[in-house]
């Protein structure tokens, strides 16, 4: 087809391949011609000397025969003639034995370095073979290795959106309004939390964070009355009665979930963790003895029903701060690193018989409506019962307070006994200690063996109170006190020096009654 002012011919054939620049390589290019040139040449050089040396001997003519009859002189002439010739022909003969002899060394040399250069050759063919092949075998490696990375890859992908959906699907779970999902849910987060290690502390968070949820029991009875004829209650229980009791029964199980999996004695159970947060929550029959917990928040939570922490284990800094205590609190045995029990209130009986306190301690503001028993207590940092009520039965006996010991503004309101207490950097007992006692011969302040020295114990203040209380008591149990308070005694009073250590002295009034229990008693 044609086409105006355009022509179209047949296409031009490519252009031949460019031909290969070694194949117009001369004959003198190669090395191996030019070490045969200078092999013949060498041979050549070396038969011309080597005839010219084994011809050097052999004379040119005959010997002279001048004077000897021409028979006998051309006989000679013939013998000197053909031994030259001899000569002469062995000279050729061992000049090309040796040119052959060279011309064989130096093939043979030839031949050894052909040979050692095919074998090189065929050597270094192996090994590139052998490169090559390795090559291949690391790159078929690399490549299933990266596939297998690559198939990991996606089963962990897999994996964790499974994980997931699991979890998410759990917490979902947890907010279900039927109690029998929400129990699923929890027991879903603990099945994720034990075959995955490394989502422990996030399930923890999870149960930890449905305790904090606001929970009220109904404990109140209904205040509606019935008609005299009824005898029975009318209708089916409230749902909001059932709600609550369902409620109750899934936190218990949240519960549960923590106490299996805080215990160091379980050890396939025992989960590692971080941190605790049960601020504001409301727990119920508690039962952490012999867990480990760390860095735990109760700040404000609710504890119904007995508390047992018997010889659990809290590192990092612990609080308790505002936390309620509606029943019995048990805390024997327990190690505390750095505690808070600030504002807290204990209705039951509180037991810290044994309980060891390695960093500073605070009561500040505790309120021991029951029984407090501190018996064996060791304090090995500050502890600070400043404002303190002691409602109830409080025993302190064999308590150690290797730091400073404050109770300035405490308040003891029952029996208290402070039998053995060991202070060894001091205790104030500030003006604000009361002592509101109504049967004092049933109250035994401190009731220490005469022997039992307070070392380094300061009672900052005014010993003596209006009503006397504390001074009597002092003196009666014939406790050791510091000598520099001396000058702080009230009219009546004085501190009497120690035979034994004229630091310390002992309270004495200057004019002392006949009957010292009668006269407390009065």
């Amino acid at each position: 087809m044609c086409y105006p002012g355009v022509y179209i011919g047949e296409m031009p054939s490519p252009p031949p391949p460019a031909a290969d620049p070694s194949a117009y390589k001369r004959w003198w290019h190669s090395p191996w011609i030019w070490i045969v040139l200078s092999a013949a040449a060498f041979i050549a050089g070396a038969m011309t000397l080597s005839y010219f040396f084994f011809t050097a001997p052999i004379p040119d003519s005959p010997p002279d025969t001048t004077g000897l009859d021409p028979a006998t002189a051309t006989r000679q002439n013939a013998t000197a003639e053909l031994a030259i010739a001899r000569l002469r022909a062995d000279a050729r003969r061992n000049t090309l034995a040796l040119g052959g002899g060279l011309a064989a060394l130096a093939a043979l040399a030839l031949a050894v370095r052909r040979q050692h250069h095919h074998e090189r050759a065929t050597a270094d063919a192996r090994a590139e073979e052998l490169r090559r092949q390795k090559h291949l075998e690391e790159k078929a490696a690399d490549e299933k290795a990266s596939e297998q990375r690559r198939q990991l890859h996606l089963e962990e992908d897999a994996l964790q959106r499974r994980i997931t959906e699991s979890r998410v699907s759990a917490v979902a779970q947890l907010g279900s309004d039927n109690p029998a999902v929400r129990i699923g849910g929890l027991h879903n987060l603990e099945r994720i939390g034990q075959v995955h290690k490394e989502l422990r502390q996030v399930v923890l968070d999870e149960v930890c964070s449905y305790l904090r949820l606001p929970f009220t029991t109904s404990t109140q009875e209904s205040k509606v009355s019935l008609p005299a004829r009824q005898f029975e209650p009318i209708g089916v229980p409230s749902a909001e009665v059932e709600t609550d009791e369902a409620e109750h029964e899934v936190r218990l199980i949240a519960q549960e979930i923590l106490q299996r999996h805080l215990n160091p004695d379980a050890k396939l159970l025992y989960w590692d963790h971080s941190r605790l947060n049960l601020r504001n929550s409301f727990l119920d029959t508690v039962k952490l003895g012999k867990c480990q917990l760390t860095k735990v928040d109760f700040s404000n939570a609710i504890f119904t029903g007995k508390a047992d922490f018997r010889g659990a284990i809290f590192t990092g800094e612990t609080r308790f701060g505002g936390t309620t205590f509606t029943a019995e609190a048990d805390f024997r045995g327990t190690t505390f690193a750095e505690i808070e029990f600030e504002n807290v209130t204990f209705y039951g009986r509180a037991y810290f018989g044994g309980t060891k306190f390695t960093r500073d301690t605070s009561f500040k503001n505790v309120t021991f409506a029951d029984e407090a028993f501190f018996v064996g207590s060791t304090f090995d940092r500050a502890a600070d019962f400043m404002c303190a009520m002691f409602k109830g039965k409080t025993q302190l006996m064999g308590a150690t307070f290797n730091s400073r010991a404050e109770f300035r503004g405490a308040s003891f309101s029952r029996h208290t006994s402070l039998v053995n207490m060991t202070f060894t950097k001091g205790a104030e007992f500030g003006p604000e200690t009361h002592t509101n006692l109504e049967g004092i011969g049933n109250v035994i302040i401190v009731p220490i063996p005469l022997d039992t020295t307070f070392a380094d114990v300061r009672f900052h203040g005014p010993i003596l109170e209006e009503d006397l209380t504390l001074p009597i008591l002092l003196h009666y149990y014939r406790v050791l006190i510091d000598i520099e308070i001396a000058s702080q005694l009230a009219d009546g009073w004085i501190l009497e020096p120690d035979p034994s250590d004229s630091r310390w002295g002992r309270l004495r009034r200057e004019a002392e009654p006949e009957n010292g229990r009668e006269d407390m008693r009065q």
